[in-house]
């Protein structure tokens, strides 16, 4: 019996593969050119989710995703993200509003720019939930 790797990934290849063949090169940001822009309703409330940067992460050989943080903003106040939450990369188009609601939900509080103590509060309660 021969001794295998240690690690997550050492054992897996990709399909279609031989095991002496370089494999693929990760995953590289998808340039979409259109700005997403979804308008939706929560609670009485008039939102905006955009799309407000991308990157990618995981471990591993094989085990980078496409990532894009998405940004709500308040329909009155189109300048001041209020939540983040992150996505796969190219998801935020096609959420049905019901998606986009629970998504708002589950989003981390964006303090206002130059309110040191509300940040250094997101930054404990982040702490602590994870």
């Amino acid at each position: 019996m021969t001794e295998r790797p240690h690690g997550p990934s050492s054992t897996a290849q990709p399909g279609g593969h031989e095991r002496n063949e370089r494999p693929p090169d990760p995953p590289r940001e998808l340039v979409d050119e259109r700005d997403v822009c979804r308008r939706f309703t929560s609670e009485s409330v008039a939102w905006l989710a955009r799309v407000s940067g991308r990157g990618a992460a995981g471990t591993g050989a094989y085990g980078l995703g496409m990532i894009e943080a998405i940004h709500f903003y308040h329909a009155s106040e189109p300048a001041t993200p209020r939540f983040e939450a992150l996505l796969p990369a190219g998801r935020l188009a096609g959420l049905f509003e019901e998606e986009l609601i629970a998504l708002l939900r589950d989003a981390r509080a964006i303090p206002p720019p130059g309110d040191a103590p509300a940040r250094a509060e997101v930054r404990r309660s982040r702490r602590r939930s994870d």
